[in-house]
């Protein structure tokens, strides 16, 4: 988790786990998965974006401080 705001959670997911091995292949089943869940999980809608170059900037500019 990323951040909690409200009712809203942010979650990155990683392209790659830790072995190196290409997660976003698995996307399309989580996503699959989360539809087919979401009364049961208590989620009443999600989104996906992706990062945007001003988000990787604060992001650099914050490991930097």
């Amino acid at each position: 988790m990323v951040q909690n705001v409200g009712s809203d959670v942010v979650f990155c997911l990683p392209e790659f786990d830790n072995a190196g091995l290409r997660q976003r292949d698995k996307f399309p089943l989580l996503f699959d998965e989360l539809d087919f869940n979401m009364e049961q999980l208590g989620v009443d809608s999600y989104g996906v974006s992706d990062t945007t170059l001003e988000e990787v900037f604060f992001d650099l500019a914050f490991q930097l401080c």
